[in-house]
């Protein structure tokens, strides 16, 4: 969910743009959390209990081929991710030592 959020942030600049698109992100999660226990039910009922798991792959498909196409990249070019590895690890790996 965070990075759906991300998404919305970077993509709509327009704080009115933004607020709609936030609205229809939630009204989305909403509905998935209303539809998903009655479709998954009424799989259950009628089909073996893996049906249930099939349903996403349409979507996901889906949005795997279309996803880089329609969903902007964004990437902060002050991003230092080696650094902060680097920073993070080394005082985990010392104490671990340490402890063992």
């Amino acid at each position: 969910m965070p990075s759906t959020l991300a998404l919305i942030r970077g993509m709509f600049a327009d704080p009115r743009q933004r607020t709609t698109a936030l609205g229809l992100w939630t009204a989305s999660f909403s509905l998935g959390g209303l539809l998903a226990p009655l479709l998954g039910g009424a799989l259950l009922e009628r089909f073996w209990w893996g049906s249930v798991f099939l349903v996403p792959l349409p979507l996901t498909m889906l949005l795997l081929a279309l996803g880089p196409a329609v969903l902007p990249e964004f990437r902060d070019p002050d991003d230092d991710w080696w650094g902060l590895s680097v920073r993070i690890r080394t005082p985990m790996r010392s104490t671990s030592s340490a402890i063992r």
